[in-house]
């Protein structure tokens, strides 16, 4: 069980990351359900400290997500050709 929610909890921020870097409205949406695996996981492997991280990315996730629903959301987040690379 354990290996598999490593796994998951892996491929979700995996994604997650992804979709916030694509300004998707869907990634703090994943973010905070990602939040509840992780403090699962964080429960059965008694890993007390990752709770504080938990916390932490999970008011993280609700701001993005508040911010990104406002007027002008995502798109008031201006994001430079020279700094992707391109």
């Amino acid at each position: 069980m354990i290996m598999i929610l490593s796994w998951v909890l892996s491929v979700t921020s995996a994604i997650m990351l992804w979709l916030m870097g694509s300004k998707s409205k869907w990634g703090p949406r994943l973010g905070l359900m990602n939040q509840v695996l992780w403090l699962v996981y964080a429960i059965l492997l008694r890993q007390w400290g990752l709770i504080p991280g938990v916390l932490l990315y999970t008011i993280v996730h609700l701001r993005n997500l508040v911010k990104w629903q406002s007027p002008g959301g995502i798109n008031r987040i201006p994001v430079s050709r020279q700094s992707c690379g391109d």
